[in-house]
């Protein structure tokens, strides 16, 4: 198994460049192509005569549209003999939705992390969460501090759940490029060898997919998104995999959790 077609979510208002770059760097190694996607809602006039509305909102559409061609030129100039093919998709529509309908064309969507949720703008960007949640494709996401993706060190950051199950056989094709790889179990239930006897599984079924994997089973320390992002950064890896939680966006906001952190505050990509 291999990624054949890779999708990028571009956000009109913000830098995309590196995560271009990096589809493109990944396309090459596996030879794939990618797929630029964009959409945004023109802004709703509430207060405004029905002639004046229709003025604004076509004056809007044409600014939308006007930016997704700049946003379509910049897309194809950096990926420009770095990928397999080459396709631009976008939409005056809901962001999410949109990205939604199109994930079928991919193998592997790559979008940037999530902004604080107080910032997010669903008229005019993608929402991470919602996304995640009913996506059904693996999803790598980038913070936007990041420059580059090596992936030559990842790090597994296992539970033994259908999500991580999952996420781990969706990596495989990154899996298969890399150096070596950390499978790690924050151990939060006192019993360290329960753990590293999944822990071990797992290394054993990567070394049969030709994967040089290695465990380790460290006790709860800290909260465990940080404690991984130290581990990470420990064992020089700049990309994490993980199985996401896909609560509601309500229950998730309340109550945190590790998808959370990871959607909106880890530093590498994921």
């Amino acid at each position: 198994m291999s990624f054949k077609s890779l999708m990028v979510h571009i956000d009109l208002d913000r830098p995309n460049d590196t995560r271009i770059k990096i589809a493109g760097d990944l396309a090459e190694r596996s030879g794939a192509g990618v797929i630029g996607i964009a959409a945004c809602r023109e802004v709703p006039f509430a207060y405004t005569d029905g002639y004046a509305a229709s003025q604004l909102i076509e004056q809007e559409r044409k600014a939308i549209a006007n930016r997704m061609k700049e946003a379509e030129t910049r897309f194809r100039c950096v990926l420009d003999g770095h990928a397999k093919f080459v396709e631009w998709r976008s939409s005056i529509s809901d962001p999410t939705e949109y990205a939604l309908q199109q994930v079928r064309a991919a193998d592997l969507v790559i979008l940037g992390a999530a902004h604080r949720e107080e910032s997010h703008d669903p008229m005019r960007e993608l929402d991470p969460a919602d996304f995640l949640a009913a996506v059904g494709r693996p999803v790598l996401l980038v913070p936007h501090e990041v420059e580059a993706l090596n992936a030559k060190s990842i790090m597994i950051a296992w539970k033994d759940t259908r999500e991580a199950r999952r996420a781990v056989l969706d990596a495989l094709p990154l899996l298969r490029l890399c150096e070596r790889a950390i499978v790690a179990q924050i151990d939060e239930g006192n019993d360290p060898a329960a753990a590293q006897t999944a822990v071990n599984d797992v290394v054993v079924w990567l070394s049969r997919h030709g994967v040089k994997a290695r465990g380790t089973v460290p006790p709860l320390l800290d909260s465990p998104a940080q404690q991984l992002d130290s581990l990470a950064w420990e064992e020089g890896a700049d990309l994490i995999v993980a199985g996401a939680y896909g609560h509601s966006r309500f229950r998730e906001w309340v109550l945190g959790g590790v998808t959370r952190d990871f959607l909106m505050r880890m530093p590498r990509c994921t």
